[in-house]
C-alpha cells in the first residue's frame, strides 16, 4: 500500500458512511424511465427548431423541493447556488441531430466525463440517474426522471467548481483530474465534500492526496 493510498484509506471510509446515511428514510426515486426512453427524448429534441429545444432545456434544472429530496449532504442546502443558465445554453448548443445513445450512470464508468463523475457524488447509491452519448460524443450532463419528465444536473458541476476554487484555486486542476478509478475517484469526492463543507484543513490534505493519485488536468 502506497503512502498516498494509506492516507486515503480513512477518506474511503467516510465516502461510504456518508452514502449510505445518505440513502437511510430517503423514498426511491421513480424508476419507470429506461436509458432507451432518454434516447429517443434526446434524438427528438435535437431534430428541434432552436426555440422549442431552448423551452425543453428550460425546465430541465430542479426545483427546490425536487432537488431537496434527491441529493445528498452536503449538497441538499446549496439549490440556490445552483446557476444553470450557462450550462443549458452550450448543451443546447451541442444538441444536433445524430445516433444516440444513453446508459445508466455509475462512478466506475470509465467513460464519464470528470463533471459526470463529479455529479455522480451528489446521488444517493444506486440512484437511476443517466447519461447520454451523441455520435459518440458525451453531452455533458447527467438526467433524471421525475416522474412526469426528464431533468438534469445542470449547475451542479459549476457548483462544486465554485466551492473549490472559492477556497483553494489551485485544487480545482486536481478536482478536474478526478478520473473513475477507485482511490483517485475516492480523492475528488473528498475534495469536493471538504469544500462544501468549508472544511479548509481537510481540503488541503485532500488535495494532497487527489494531486497524488489523480495527476493534473487543466480544469
Amino acid at each position: 500500500m502506497t503512502t498516498a493510498t494509506a492516507a486515503l484509506a480513512p477518506v474511503m471510509v467516510a465516502l461510504a458512511a456518508v452514502t449510505a446515511s445518505g440513502a437511510c428514510g430517503r423514498a426511491p426515486a421513480p424508476a419507470q424511465a429506461t436509458a432507451e426512453d432518454l434516447a429517443a427524448y434526446v434524438a427528438g429534441l435535437a431534430a428541434r427548431d432552436p426555440e422549442a429545444v431552448a423551452r425543453e432545456l428550460a425546465g430541465w434544472p430542479l426545483d427546490r423541493g425536487l432537488w431537496q429530496r434527491t441529493v445528498v449532504d452536503p449538497y441538499r442546502d446549496r439549490w440556490e447556488q445552483l446557476a444553470p443558465d450557462g450550462r443549458l445554453r452550450a448543451l443546447a448548443g451541442a444538441l444536433r441531430p445524430g445516433a444516440v445513445t444513453a446508459r445508466r450512470h455509475y462512478a466506475r464508468d470509465p467513460r464519464l466525463t470528470p463533471r459526470q463523475l463529479w455529479q455522480r457524488w451528489a446521488l444517493p447509491p444506486l440512484y437511476p440517474s443517466f447519461v447520454v452519448e451523441l455520435d459518440g460524443r458525451p453531452l455533458d450532463t447527467v438526467f433524471l426522471h421525475d416522474g412526469v419528465r426528464w431533468r438534469a444536473l445542470v449547475g451542479l458541476d459549476e457548483l462544486i467548481e465554485g466551492a473549490v476554487r472559492s477556497l483553494d484555486p489551485g485544487c480545482v486542476a486536481h478536482l478536474a483530474g478526478a478520473v473513475a478509478s477507485g482511490d483517485c475517484a475516492s480523492a475528488g469526492w473528498a475534495v469536493a465534500d471538504a469544500a462544501l463543507r468549508t472544511d479548509r484543513a481537510r481540503l488541503a490534505r485532500s488535495c494532497h492526496i487527489a494531486a497524488t493519485l489523480c495527476g493534473k488536468r487543466s480544469p
